[in-house]
């Protein structure tokens, strides 16, 4: 039987290219596409949700907002500008977010909200209402209409999202992620069923299973979907089991997502007795019930004060809706509804209600993007049910980003009439200037990048002379990138991404100053990035995603002692970690647990996921299109000299064997090649591929065989294949046909006619004369069963002896001057260069020879494309938490418990954010701890004698000799400094230590030991080097660790 999903209907031709697809998946979509969104308020919270849910590509999405433009909407705002003032906010913003996505309708309704107009939308979003009443309004018509309504607002360092997606919603998949599938160990009479323990099923009492191949109990595999409990990370147990026999063996199953059905009430409803609040944060447990409350002092205080929000820090005011919000509450007790017993009365609390109602006018950009992000992906979930909404009420504050004491100038909350007077209210301008005055150095302009710039041109960040931001990608835009970097027009394509980035921002606030650079950050920059260059920051801001890149900036910023503000996204995960100098651990204290690779006997023999198949897929693509030809390339170039150096280079006689093979063949086929060979050769491909190799298998490990103990050979995840016969009426048989001899053309640098490319019937008339040797399996044929046998087997004197034959047989370079050919560089973004339709093919028929799940086409790009997932509103999201991160280094804070880190799934939706970890302390005390700095064990005593952690070094002027530098040691900390090493590029080099061979080292400069020994070259601007010094003290008696060493050799 064949097990393939079912067929995928193609999206709008411009969705392919979206890595939203591999979040959303095709369903969602389709459905998306045929969504209109309502956004009533076009606030900077308002545009973050448009642009977000524009960028996701829904039918249309309208925006109401007649509200004049002011001063303050332009501290969040970033599509008005100061010529916009007085005009209404939602015909000034439209015609710039038209430009985002041309597949998505985008209009301005300036009318009259009425019940008819707002029921005729797929989803209503209400933004920054100063009105409770009439929000509950509009929520009823959506509600008895079975219309989502989500209603969001941010008032200054706190903000809410309220979701209402009608009486009765279905959840179709509440987490987003592929559902799973493994291998059964054992099924017990009462229906406990064990995995295979080499990984966690990943199950949740959630879960439906389907089985199949169960024998015994064989019921089991009516392919109907069965409740379960998870009882341990690798069993599970079926529901109302009620099977008879018992188990003999085998079985496959399936995860089944199960629909829910979710509940929700009005505002109204909610607002008076609502369900269960969102836990953001841990170190705030009460904190969501008290801003319920105090938000209903608020919507009481605009009621009587014409919907105007509290002057800035205005302690009258802020009293006022302290005392609102206290008399909500008494009533709210009497009645018998939502309360809190003394609320925010014990000694402390009061800050927690002037820091919400003092700055309550305030209009921050981090807090826009930051909830902008929730509701973009609430609205998403709304079009078709995947993943799970917030139910019903998310509140959130970052009152940590305040100084400790409140300002008392009034003066310095006085609004002017400038674009920073929605942060002014909040921070005052002292704080203002602060920000005016950073240099932030931001590395990498992609998707984060391009948030992270829009918010500091928000904040005024480096928006002015005595600041700026500093930013380098290497990277030019890229088709793909216009979907999520929303900076990027079709204008920019082919353009760098960090210059257009920086013009794009310059349009929204014209005062912020950027100087761009086109380099990676690394060791071969770093006399661009010196040590002037890196003193003069502020701090760092990360916007990378390559693990390395994010490693080496994050060693710098340890070294010169700079904090750092690291972030990243997966889907709909994000995740933030802050890197206080001199306090916290860094983004290299803790590594990510390593990928499980995939044997290689696996891959080659006993595949038993189609991840498997793809893999192996790809590897023969390399090994077919590429490494042939760039042998063959690199043969033709070094002639004698690449066939002496071969033995060197490929180390193993059968690679060498093998590598001259290929070499001669593809010599021999380049003298007579054409498209009708390339077909005939994919033919001959196909049948080694899914039948020869199958038969051969099958011949050295019969079906019935058996393991040395007596057990089958073939069985639980090792499963025997069957050999696929080939049938030129089979599509995927006549696909991998089309597609291995397109490719294979174009390796050999042939151009084929686009017409006879794909011509079927022209492919099966050359088919049909192919004359397909017979195959007969070999008995002297040896294949490995795991990965240490296969490593022994390298190859012996038969490979040598043949190696030596092919080299004296090689054709020479002369006859073949002409030859031009193209290896094939796997591209996964060119939907005409076959190589996702081949690879998609070749695992697919891989996957029919072992009977496993085949994948359409875009989950085969995916894995074979190591595509990361990622959506626009997951990167609002964290680089608007990011940049309240950013808030408190400005304010000067340098203490842990201000800073949060934090995982984020907004699918789920989770909030997980805990303090920032502190920095581990390395002392002699500590039993089983390394040195982290030399990575040595516990030694006696350290220096110094409380310890110290990875920011901590010790400064040492002077372009010393060795012997001077020992001596300083000594006339300094009293101690011996008894060997001297440079830890680079991975390699640890001795400049000196005991013994006869470092002697005459003593009176040499170490900079001079460096460049001959380290092969370092100091740049220009290069003042400091890095040095791992070893130290004892009492004559040797005593070891003491001490932290790495900076020799400052221009002092």
């Amino acid at each position: 039987p064949r097990y393939l999903h079912p067929r995928v209907v193609p999206v709008p031709a411009m969705l392919p290219l979206y890595r939203q697809f591999f979040v959303l998946g095709g369903e969602t979509m389709r459905k998306l596409a045929k969504f209109q969104v309502l956004v009533i308020g076009a606030t900077g919270l308002g545009v973050e949700v448009a642009k977000n849910t524009i960028l996701a590509g829904p039918k249309g999405l309208t925006v109401y907002d007649n509200t004049p433009t002011a001063w303050t909407d332009l501290a969040s705002q970033f599509y008005l500008t100061e010529e916009d003032i007085g005009k209404p906010r939602g015909a000034a913003c439209v015609p710039k977010l038209a430009e985002l996505n041309p597949h998505t309708d985008v209009n301005v309704y300036e009318g009259e909200l009425t019940k008819e107009f707002v029921q005729g939308f797929s989803c209503v979003v209400l933004c920054e209402s100063n009105d409770e009443k009439q929000a509950c309004e509009w929520n009823s018509w959506c509600h008895e209409a079975s219309i989502p309504f989500i209603a969001a607002q941010t008032r200054g360092l706190s903000g809410y999202v309220f979701c209402d997606f009608g009486p009765e919603f279905t959840v179709i998949d509440k987490n987003g992620e592929e559902e799973q599938n493994g291998y059964i160990v054992s099924i017990s009479p009462e229906g406990l069923v064990t995995c295979n323990d080499d990984e966690r099923h990943g199950l949740s009492d959630d879960s439906g299973v389907v089985f199949r191949e169960v024998q015994g109990f064989t019921g089991l595999n009516d392919g109907e979907i069965r409740k379960i409990r998870v009882e341990t990370p690798f069993s599970f147990q079926i529901l109302d089991f009620a099977e008879e026999g018992e188990y003999l063996g085998g079985g496959i199953w399936e995860e089944k997502k199960l629909p829910e059905v979710m509940k929700f009430n009005d505002l109204a409803t909610e607002i008076i007795n609502p369900g269960e609040l969102m836990l953001t944060d841990f170190a705030k447990w009460s904190r969501a019930g008290e801003l319920h409350v105090l938000y209903r002092g608020l919507a009481a205080y605009q009621a009587a004060h014409d919907g105007q929000l509290p002057p800035p820090n205005d302690m009258a005011a802020a009293e006022e809706v302290y005392n609102l919000a206290k008399a909500w509450n008494a009533e709210q007790k009497a009645a018998g509804n939502f309360s809190i017993d003394g609320f925010l009365e014990e000694e402390g609390q009061e800050k927690i209600w002037q820091n919400f109602a003092l700055y309550a006018q305030g209009n921050l950009n981090p807090m826009a993007a930051f909830f902008g992000g929730i509701v973009g992906q609430e609205v998403i979930k709304t079009s078709a049910g995947k993943f799970g909404p917030v139910h019903q009420w998310l509140y959130f504050d970052a009152f940590e980003c305040l100084p400790d004491e409140r300002i008392t100038d009034e003066n310095d909350f006085a609004l002017e009439g400038t674009r920073y007077d929605g942060q002014i209210a909040v921070f005052g301008k002292a704080f203002q200037q602060k920000l005016l005055q950073q240099k932030i150095f931001m590395v990498g302009c992609g998707a984060l990048g391009c948030e992270f710039f829009k918010n500091f041109a928000m904040m005024g960040l480096g928006a002015s002379d005595d600041g700026k931001i500093y930013v380098t990608d290497m990277d030019t835009i890229e088709r793909s990138n216009l979907n999520r970097q929303f900076l990027f027009r079709e204008h920019n394509i082919g353009q760098l991404k960090s210059e257009a980035a920086s013009e794009a921002v310059g349009a929204m606030n014209p005062n912020i100053q950027v100087e761009t650079y086109k380099i990676p950050v690394g060791k071969d920059t770093e006399d661009v990035f010196d040590d002037a260059f890196w003193n003069n920051l502020s701090n760092v801001v990360n916007a990378l995603d390559s693990v390395t890149a994010r490693k080496y900036v994050d060693a710098r910023c340890v070294y010169y002692r700079k904090s750092l503000l690291e972030s990243g996204t997966l889907g709909t995960m994000a995740n933030v970690q802050v890197v206080l100098a001199n306090k916290s651990e860094s983004y290299g204290s803790t590594e990510d647990p390593a990928g499980k690779s995939i044997p290689m006997c696996t891959l080659k023999n006993f595949p038993n996921q189609i991840e498997h198949c793809i893999e192996w897929a790809r590897d023969r693509f390399t090994g077919l299109f590429r490494s042939q030809f760039e042998q063959t390339e690199q043969y033709l170039k070094g002639g004698d000299k690449f066939l002496a150096d071969l033995p060197r280079i490929a180390k193993h006689p059968v690679v060498v064997r093998e590598t001259l093979e290929n070499i001669t063949n593809i010599l021999s086929e380049s003298q007579d090649i054409s498209f009708e060979k390339c077909i005939e050769w994919a033919r001959i491909q196909f049948q080694e591929m899914y039948y020869n190799n199958a038969v051969q298998l099958l011949h050295n490990f019969p079906k019935d065989a058996t393991n040395d103990d007596g057990s089958p050979f073939w069985g639980g995840p090792k499963r025997a294949p069957e050999p696929v016969v080939f049938n030129s009426e089979d599509e995927l048989h006549i696909g991998f046909i089309i597609a291995a001899a397109n490719v294979r053309a174009s390796s050999f640098g042939l151009e084929v006619p686009k017409e006879a490319a794909t011509d079927k019937a022209y492919i099966i008339s050359v088919l049909e004369k192919v004359e397909v040797p017979e195959f007969v399996p070999r008995t002297n044929v040896k294949i490995h069963t795991d990965d240490k046998e296969a490593a022994e087997d390298l190859g012996g004197e038969e490979d040598e002896e043949k190696s030596a034959r092919l080299t004296k047989e090689m054709p020479p370079v002369s006859d073949f001057e002409q030859l031009k050919l193209d290896p094939a560089h796997f591209e996964k973004d060119d939907d005409t260069n076959f190589h996702i339709d081949f690879i998609t093919a070749c695992s697919n028929l891989r996957a029919r020879n072992y009977v496993i799940l085949e994948a359409d086409r875009q989950r085969t790009k995916k894995i074979a494309g190591r595509i990361i997932p990622a959506i626009a509103t997951t990167t609002a999201m964290i680089t608007g938490m990011v940049m309240l991160e950013q808030y408190k280094l400005v304010q000067g804070h340098n203490e842990l418990e201000y800073f949060r880190n934090g995982y984020i799934n907004l699918g789920v939706p989770t909030f997980q954010l805990s303090e920032t970890v502190k920095a581990f302390t390395f002392t002699a005390k500590n039993p089983d701890a390394k040195n982290p700095a030399t990575e040595q064990d516990k030694p006696d005593r350290t220096w110094p004698e409380e310890g110290y952690n990875l920011w901590d070094r010790i400064d040492v002027d002077g372009d010393l000799t060795v012997a001077e530098f020992q001596q300083h040691f000594n006339d300094v900390y009293k101690m011996d400094a008894d060997s001297i090493t440079y830890q680079g590029d991975g390699k640890l080099v001795p400049l000196f230590m005991f013994g006869k061979k470092f002697k005459d080292r003593k009176d040499r400069k170490i900079t001079d030991l460096l460049k001959e020994f380290a092969e370092l070259e100091f740049g220009e601007k290069q003042n400091t080097v890095k040095l791992d010094v070893v130290c004892s003290a009492e004559d040797g008696e005593l070891d003491v660790g001490i932290p790495p060493v900076v020799l400052h050799f221009k002092a």
